[in-house]
């Protein structure tokens, strides 16, 4: 019988990396789980010790994979949380009607770094964020989606 083990943050963290690091190095299913029988023993990372998974995560660095801190971003100022806000709007509004197939927050960030210079929202300039917004009311009324 396997030994279930307690899910501590640190666990979590881990666990979240492995799967990124699964999906980094293009492993299938079935790829993963004979990795994870070669490196431990087991085939679930529920069933590996907090050891054994820094293991697995050592191990797939060896293979290539970076482990990318995650990016802080500060929030963005009152003046501009309107603006942002009514580009989660639209975005939404299009996703809604088909225009857009990841409504995604990631998505609608990437689709933006396209207009501000490769910055986050958080950080782009008041007019960089109406150029968002402009763009975004255009593409409404291209795809004939109603925005207000």
């Amino acid at each position: 019988m396997e030994r279930k083990y307690d899910i501590t943050p640190e666990r979590a963290r881990l666990i979240r990396v492995i799967h990124v690091g699964k999906r980094e190095l293009g492993m299938n299913e079935d790829d993963y789980r004979r990795f994870l029988q070669r490196c431990t023993g087991k085939r679930s990372c529920n069933a590996l010790s907090d050891t054994q998974l820094r293991h697995v995560r050592d191990e797939m660095k060896r293979r290539g994979f970076h482990v990318k801190p995650k990016a802080r971003s500060k929030p963005a100022s009152k003046a501009k949380q309107p603006r942002i806000n009514k580009i989660t709007a639209l975005w939404c509004s299009l996703a809604d009607a088909g225009a857009v197939k990841n409504r995604s927050q990631e998505a609608m960030e990437a689709w933006c770094k396209s207009m501000t210079n490769g910055r986050p929202l958080a950080w782009a300039e008041s007019n960089e964020l109406n150029n968002c917004i402009e763009a975004l009311k255009s593409w409404c009324v291209r795809e004939g989606v109603r925005c207000e």
